[in-house]
């Protein structure tokens, strides 16, 4: 009995590690056909996001609280970052709204994941490399963090929740990393949504000569931003993956010690029960 009760509880933990993974890009595509095909959705969020022309506290305050629903809720943020940096009129107000969403949703994230380590951390073990990510950040917590944020290919489901469950993840370095990876992103993120501004103004105009080499000098500069991070994240990934790889193989080669030395331990008794035995006789 005790062992049906293990698979089937195994069989749902990994039923809703899934879910959680695909939940929020169900969400999004829920939201953006809402906003498509319902006026009254398209005209409300239309209504927020036209408060940051003229940013109040209240307004203010709206944004930062979507802002968190999305961190909370494991949405793609850099959405609303590019949403927010596309309406304000200047760079300061969308850095300040985002990067305080950000810390107050990552932050609350990680006590969450603390508060609820009894379940996740069942939930997570169906995460292939969380195991590996678990020693990493015993000996390396900041290097493990930071190529987890700087990679891009970790759920935000173990990269935030999930460093709340680890007991070798402390606050402090996930404040550090958080702040190291969290402002500079902000800041490039807001920088491509001022672009996209740009260039939706330039092809809203009277296309002159002057309008035309603006606009090539504006699509230049995102390709090479978009390279540049690009490149910066394939370089991340690789040196990610192959931490990982190398603790999964770690992992591997002490298990099979462990069964070698058990696999040894139990000749030997053997051996002492068979020479006592003859003993005996």
């Amino acid at each position: 009995m005790l062992q049906q009760n293990n698979t089937s509880f195994q069989v749902n933990t990994k039923k809703i590690y899934y879910f959680l993974l695909a939940f929020p890009l169900f969400l999004v595509g829920f939201l953006i056909c809402c906003i498509y095909y319902i006026p009254g959705v398209q005209l409300m969020f239309l209504s927020l996001f036209d408060q940051c022309k003229q940013i109040n506290f209240l307004s203010g305050i709206n944004l930062l609280i979507l802002g968190v629903a999305m961190i909370l809720l494991m949405m793609p943020f850099a959405l609303f970052e590019f949403a927010i940096a596309y309406t304000c009129t200047d760079y300061l107000t969308p850095i300040l709204i985002v990067t305080a969403a950000k810390m107050i949703g990552e932050y609350a994230s990680f006590f969450i994941g603390k508060e609820l380590s009894f379940f996740l951390k069942e939930l997570l073990k169906e995460f292939k490399f969380f195991n590996a990510i678990q020693k990493l950040t015993q000996r390396k917590p900041y290097k493990t963090q930071f190529l987890m944020r700087m990679s891009g290919i970790t759920p935000q489901l173990i990269m935030n929740y999930g460093m709340g469950v680890l007991s070798t993840v402390s606050f402090k370095s996930f404040v550090i990393v958080q702040s190291i990876v969290g402002f500079p992103s902000t800041v490039l993120a807001v920088f491509i949504g001022k672009q996209f501004h740009k260039i939706k103004d330039i092809f809203d105009s009277n296309r002159s000569i002057n309008n035309q080499s603006v606009l090539y000098v504006e699509f230049g500069i995102i390709m090479f931003a978009g390279l540049s991070i690009a490149l910066l994240v394939y370089y991340v990934v690789r040196e990610y993956t192959k931490v990982l790889r190398e603790e999964v193989l770690v992992d591997k080669n002490e298990k099979l010690d462990k069964e070698l030395e058990q696999d040894i331990s139990n000749d030997l008794e053997k051996t002492w029960e068979d020479i006592e035995l003859q003993s005996a006789i």
